[in-house]
Formats: C-alpha cells, sequence, structure tokens
C-alpha cells in the first residue's frame, strides 16, 4: 500500500530523525543487508520506539488508533519496519518486564514462528514444539514473549506497532513505565540449578548483562 507507506515514511522523515528516540533503531538481521534507514533502500529490517507524546502524533499522522486503550499498557510504542523479503533474528525470548506484549500488523503481513520455553510446555502440558501464525494486515497478535521463542518471517513490505502491557502493581492506567529501551539482554527463562556454570567469555552470547544492587542469584567470575 503505497498510501500507507507515503505516510509512515514522511513522518518518519519529519519526527524520528529529530529526535532522541534515533538512538534506539536497532538492526533486526545483519545478515540480510539490513539498513538503519529503511526508507533508503529495497531490503531491511529495523525496530525502533517512539516515547510518549509522539506515539500520539503518530496515530493521528495515520488516523488509526495504535492502541487496544486497556490498563497497564505503556505509553511507548515499538515500530518494526522490513522492506523486501526478509527474517528477524533467530528463534529468542525477550528480556522484558512486561505481562505480554501485542503487535498491530499496520501494513503487509508477517509469519511468526513460535516455540514454549520448557517451563511454559510443563505448565500448559503441552509439547515443545514449533508452530507457524501468520498475522496479516488489520490483524493483532497477543503474546508473552518472555516465555514464547519467537522468530519472524516477511515475504514483502512490513509494518508493525507493538505496545508491552503490565497486570498487577502499577498496572492502573498511566501508571506503567513510559520509558523503554531497545537493547537485547541477557537473563534464564527457566530454573538453572546452583552452581551451574551458564556461559565462558569465548561462548557469551550476544547482549547487556544485568546488574542489580542487592539480591544478586549469579555472579560473573
Amino acid at each position: 500500500d503505497l498510501a500507507k507507506w507515503s505516510l509512515l515514511k514522511s513522518y518518519y522523515n519529519s519526527t524520528l530523525l529529530r529526535s532522541k528516540d534515533r538512538e534506539s533503531i536497532t538492526v533486526e538481521n545483519f545478515k540480510n543487508g539490513s539498513s538503519p534507514d529503511v526508507f533508503k533502500t529495497s531490503k531491511g529490517y529495523t525496530s525502533f520506539i517512539l516515547q510518549d507524546l509522539k506515539v500520539s502524533t503518530l496515530e493521528s499522522h495515520l488516523s488509526l488508533p495504535l492502541s487496544l486503550r486497556i490498563p497497564g499498557e505503556t505509553p511507548a510504542l515499538w515500530s518494526f519496519i522490513g522492506r523486501g523479503s526478509n527474517v528477524g533474528r533467530p528463534l529468542h525470548t525477550d528480556a522484558v518486564t512486561s505481562t505480554f506484549t501485542y503487535h498491530y500488523q499496520y501494513l503487509g503481513s508477517k509469519t511468526w514462528t513460535l516455540k514454549p520455553t520448557k517451563g511454559l510446555a510443563q505448565r500448559l502440558n503441552v509439547e515443545e514444539a514449533q508452530r507457524n501464525v501468520t498475522v496479516n494486515e488489520g490483524e493483532w497478535i497477543l503474546l508473552d514473549t518472555r516465555v514464547w521463542f519467537h522468530c519472524t518471517k516477511m515475504s514483502g513490505d512490513s509494518v508493525s506497532f507493538a505496545r508491552d502491557v503490565h497486570f498487577g502493581e502499577g498496572s492502573e492506567e498511566g501508571g506503567a513505565k513510559t520509558e523503554n529501551t531497545n537493547v537485547d539482554g541477557i537473563y534464564a527463562v527457566e530454573d538453572v540449578e546452583a552452581g551451574t556454570v551458564v556461559f565462558t567469555e569465548e561462548d557469551a552470547p550476544d547482549g547487556e548483562l544485568c546488574f542489580v544492587s542487592e539480591g544478586a542469584n549469579c555472579e560473573v567470575v
């Protein structure tokens, strides 16, 4: 849809390039020749985060509500933009604190490959098998990306937007965290026996280590 693509491009050029949110731009797949500026290339897959007021500006610009309007959703909006046939990062979980994330497919379609973590499979009494779900333009998908391994694939141009939702303490409307970051982190999705060496310097995965001031349950040696 050239009209939708043109609207998004004009907003990107007029707003995002002039804001600190540009610092959150992440290339989702370097191997596919992705460029941080997907509007200047015919192939690429990047993501970035819009904070607070710029989200409502984008909604107005696109004449489209990008929210389910439910308590606990963060004002910050994740944006995923892909050009051409492309794939995202390999199967992974996300180091987030949200209860779940919902994605709205604004343009094109995206196929999600999903696989439950071992702990989730045991709780649901299902096999740890992969399954594919295609989300078409105008559709939503709700997913707890902490416990579902996931990766995405696109056969053409694709644009989707996502928000994190927090239930429980601090989940009242307006009370959720407003500042998000777009940084890969490392954390355990399942219990690890005490004394286990999780990884060494030679085989350490890409991503930032998390640090806490007290109550740490692991150490770097």
